[in-house]
């Protein structure tokens, strides 16, 4: 497969961080790494520090500012979708702890004033004592441990290019105590897009047959109140505990009008289609995290988690044509039950040690029905697995060590034992057991105290989605019928990574390659004897990349307090069709994604201003008769803010300056797509112009 080739071109890729001299002046492993400075200019155990002082010169108001402008750190939100805790959590540690519960960390850390933040710190590699979990990268949030109540109210506007305005209000209390943490915050948020375009049909021949217009716009609402609270006791152990309550309705009409050509070619208005789709949500969390000490160096954690969440959909369109009117009831209700325990031993050698287990339940109780009405009656139409449970039984035992072998070479090693059980009931009930050993092996190197270097290779597994196993329908897509497969396994991957990072003051530069065997890889594939397509294993697959990130502070060309953040990923991949059985890159696979970030700060008039674009390439994804193109974007998008204003930030912003882009084209082939005789194309065009995001927020 190509392996040296790809070997020798990352050893040429990171030949020009690892120049020979500074390799054979650390070779002696064993001399004192270099003293801790102030704000990033050392690496000490892989760990580099960031004051809060460092963050007054950008007027940062909340602990996700200062995150966000942490030299040569990219944040990574949580993932509230991955069962579990490992690898959901997102890359950003609180006082060296995952935050408890599925809680966006975008919004714990918007709720923490900068004001409580002592410093942050940068994790590279892992280090003892940080629950980075399998992050190769984390930033940690040390709170400071003096008293302080702090109210925080944020009200916010979007302001859309058709008049339409969505408010936002959020109000936070907190109170940090010696021994006492208490957060209680309430939040109405809401959004409006005023999507509309035009599809195009077109025939073999490329002409153009039916052209549609429409205007598909969609309003969101959505209540949020979230509760934590930390105690910690005299035998230095401490409980936290967390709730989340949220619900949303999401409401969407649409309107699609056809015009057909004339006998003189002229397009002339004809039928209207009419769609409408209605969406509510009631979503709930709690969870409770208990620390404690134990003898001989031993320290104590356990998690209990619940979450119960309540979907239901209804939708309906109308042909204009035949009249006939298709609705659809969807309803879900998932649940989660989680336990956790770990211990984990500190060694004299600055090494850690730490066993864990959890175990969990999962499930989903589905039921749609779809029914047609023509005038003459009400007819139902079947969908394979549009109603059925499906419950996961899962739990994983793992040891994780991190250390070092020298003071310049750390090392971590894990191996993780998972074994799980899915049961489908409800239609062609099925039940499948799966068990995977999980190792992983990462080594960092520090030949100085500006420069690292990290390899990892690592065993992963890949969760199923329960949409995997039902059949839905999606009336946002043109009533796209997507079917669930019962037979489904989770595809797994060798992945071996290797990364340099060079430091220099507050600029940083790191690239990273990587390389991964894919096997028993999803994608969708015939099923059901070719009637549908579904989420399907369809063999091995390799995938292979790299990637750039860097922080550029812009004095040295004149620009003051200024700098540029670029991050850039190539990607490549190689998976046989299961319909054509021709190699092609991964379903919905990115070749490239480029972004770039200006920001520059004016300390002297207390307003910082922000830039950034991104560009990404076309992706393409495989269905039975049909390839879905979702063609290149460009985006970008820019504010304003200033904090003149006593213990006040107020920020207007402009989102998606070249609009807002959602274009699809689909490729419609004669039987499935082996046959390659193409029948016809649907271009979709719909766009949103660009709208105005506005900000204030005080703290008192």
């Amino acid at each position: 497969m190509a392996l040296v080739p790809h070997g020798l071109a990352y050893a040429l890729f990171f030949a020009v961080l690892l120049d020979p001299l500074s390799l054979a002046r650390a070779s002696g492993g064993d001399e004192a790494d270099g003293e801790a400075i102030a704000d990033g200019e050392a690496i000490a155990g892989g760990v580099v520090g960031y004051s809060a002082e460092y963050f007054a010169q950008f007027n940062a108001a909340t602990a996700l500012d200062m995150v966000m402008r942490t030299p040569g750190f990219s944040f990574r939100d949580s993932d509230d979708q991955t069962r579990g805790y490992y690898g959901s959590a997102g890359n950003v540690l609180i006082n060296r702890r995952r935050p408890g519960g599925k809680v966006s960390l975008s919004d714990i850390l918007n709720r923490i004033p900068a004001r409580n933040v002592e410093r942050i710190e940068v994790v590279r590699g892992g280090a003892p004592g940080y629950e980075a979990g399998r992050e190769p990268v984390v930033a940690n949030v040390q709170i400071s441990g003096s008293s302080s109540r702090t109210r925080t109210a944020r009200l916010s506007g979007l302001v859309y290019d058709d008049g339409h305005f969505s408010p936002g209000l959020e109000i936070t209390q907190s109170n940090i105590g010696a021994t006492r943490n208490f957060t209680i915050s309430a939040e109405y948020a809401s959004d409006h897009h005023a999507w509309r375009g035009r599809e195009e049909f077109r025939n073999a021949a490329g002409d153009l047959v039916l052209l549609r217009r429409f205007e598909d716009p969609w309003t969101f609402e959505e209540g949020i109140v979230t509760a934590n609270f930390e105690q910690a006791f005299g035998d230095d152990s401490s409980l936290r505990l967390q709730a989340r309550g949220s619900g949303f309705d999401w409401f969407r009409p649409g309107v699609f009008t056809d015009y057909h050509p004339n006998a003189d070619g002229a397009f002339r208005p004809g039928a209207r289609d009419i769609s409408e789709s209605k969406r509510w949500t009631e979503d709930y969390e709690a969870s409770a995290i208990y620390e404690r000490p134990f003898g001989a160096g031993w320290r104590g954690e356990a998690t209990l988690f619940f979450r119960t969440r309540a979907y239901n959909d209804a939708s309906f369109s109308i042909d204009g044509v035949t009249q006939i009117k298709t609705n659809s009831q969807q309803a879900r209700l998932d649940k989660e039950y989680l336990g956790r325990a770990s211990l984990t031993k500190a060694f004299a050698d600055d090494g850690a040690l730490t066993l864990g287990f959890e175990s969990g339940v999962n499930s989903r109780d589905q039921s749609l029905k779809l029914t047609e009405e023509d005038g003459s009656g009400v007819s139902v139409i079947s969908l394979p697995g549009a109603n059925a449970k499906v419950e996961e039984r899962r739990s994983e035992a793992s040891a994780v060590y991190v250390g070092r072998l020298t003071r310049r070479l750390g090392i971590e090693g894990a191996v993780r034992y998972e074994w799980s059980t899915i049961e489908r009931t409800g239609g062609d009930g099925n039940e499948r057991s799966y068990s995977f050993i999980k190792p992983a092996l990462r080594f960092r190197f520090d030949p100085s105290d500006t420069r690292q270097i990290r390899l990892g290779v690592e065993r992963e597994v890949a969760q199923l989605g329960f949409s995997d196993f039902l059949s839905v329908i999606d009336f946002a897509q043109g009533g796209q019928v997507n079917g669930g497969n019962p037979t489904l396994a989770p595809d797994s991957r060798w992945r071996v990574q290797l990364a340099a990072e060079e430091r220099m003051g507050a600029a940083t530069l790191t690239l990273t390659g990587y390389h991964e065997w894919i096997k028993d890889v999803i994608d969708r594939a015939p099923v059901f004897g070719g009637a549908f397509d579904a989420p399907a294993n369809i063999g091995d697959a390799t995938r292979y990349g790299a990637e750039l990130q860097s922080t550029l502070p812009l004095n040295f060309v004149g620009l003051e307090n200024a700098r540029l953040d670029l991050s850039a990923t190539v990607e490549n991949s190689e998976v046989v069709d299961p319909i054509t059985f021709r190699s092609r890159q991964l379903s919905g696979a990115e070749r490239f994604r480029v972004s770039a970030e200006y920001r520059q700060n004016f300390p002297q008039y207390g307003i910082n201003f922000n830039l950034r674009m991104v560009r990404a390439a076309d992706v393409r994804r495989y269905r039975l008769s049909q390839v879905e193109i979702l063609p290149a974007i460009t985006e970008a998008y820019a504010y304003v803010e200033t904090t003149r204003f006593d213990n006040m930030l107020v920020r207007v912003g402009v989102d998606y300056i070249f609009e807002e882009e959602d274009d699809r084209t689909f490729l419609n082939y004669a039987g499935d797509r082996s046959s390659g005789v193409l029948i016809g194309s649907l271009t979709r065009t719909k766009r949103q112009g660009a709208f105005v995001n506005m900000q204030v927020r005080a703290t008192f």
